[in-house]
């Protein structure tokens, strides 16, 4: 018999976004030879995005912070896909804003989760 408790879609969810802390978000943007993570309207490094602070019990910190997804919003036809869709990494984007010109920016989030988790897997 299997001892692990089966997580729900939720706790999958949220485990996954947990881990694209802002510095992995930048370092995402700035993998493979990319440029500094700048506006692409006015060339500002100040860039802003929401994100969360969890207090956590954990030997090493006290807290994870972690940043918010937006949820892209389509009209469903059933109770199933919208099930589906409330916890499917596609269907949510973060959205950066750049401090000083206001321009907008979004990254879909289901490749930095992956490259997030790829992360992870090889630290000790």
């Amino acid at each position: 018999m299997d001892d692990k408790i089966k997580k729900t879609p939720r706790e999958l969810f949220f485990d996954r976004i947990k881990l694209v802390s802002p510095k992995i978000f930048k370092n995402f943007i700035e993998a493979d030879g990319n440029a500094p993570a700048v506006c692409y309207r006015c060339g500002s490094e100040f860039l802003l995005a929401p994100i969360e602070v969890i207090a956590e019990a954990c030997e090493d910190h006290d807290e994870i912070s972690y940043l918010r997804p937006c949820r892209s919003n389509y009209i469903l036809e059933t109770e199933a896909e919208e099930q589906e869709y409330e916890y499917g990494l596609s269907n949510y984007h973060y959205k950066v804003s750049c401090s000083r010109c206001a321009a907008e920016m979004t990254f879909d989030i289901d490749l930095i989760v992956k490259f997030a988790e790829k992360l992870n897997k090889r630290l000790p």
